[in-house]
């Protein structure tokens, strides 16, 4: 989930997508969010296929490894190819999503709630609505994916 809404930062670059990173909330009622922004939502799309691609990279190198720690007698050959094959058809190679240069965000904003009922679980529904009640993301319309 996330929110649509053009944004600018305070370099001039357009953001159109938005979404919640991580949410903190103390006993005293306040609530953090900080909140990561795309310039729209293929950026976080990437990321997602990113990570997805990731690890499946991971499985099939677990799986090679395994297959050919086997003594030769008893190894798949044609199975090792064939999982060899699938890693060098991935449209995204591997990449660590973590690092600097991979990621897709333009900026990370950290918001603060206070007097939130903390007696009452608070979803992630509730916590754009939230943030659409800051003039930040007044209008923003919710993205469901």
């Amino acid at each position: 989930m996330g929110l649509i809404k053009q944004t600018t930062t305070n370099k001039g670059i357009l953001c159109n997508y938005h979404r919640i990173e991580h949410v903190s909330i103390n006993a005293n009622g306040h609530v953090e969010m900080t909140v990561f922004s795309y310039a729209d939502y293929s950026f976080r799309q990437y990321e997602k296929d990113l990570a997805t691609n990731n690890a499946r990279y991971d499985e099939l190198m677990k799986l090679i490894n395994d297959e050919n720690s086997k003594p030769e007698e008893e190894r798949n050959t044609e199975q090792v190819i064939e999982w060899s094959e699938e890693i060098n058809a991935m449209p995204i190679q591997w990449a660590d999503p973590t690092d600097e240069k991979n990621k897709m965000v333009i900026q990370e904003n950290v918001f603060g709630f206070d007097d939130v009922d903390v007696t009452k679980s608070v979803s992630y529904v509730d916590a754009y609505d939230m943030l659409k009640g800051l003039e930040t993301f007044e209008g923003a319309t919710d993205h469901i994916d």
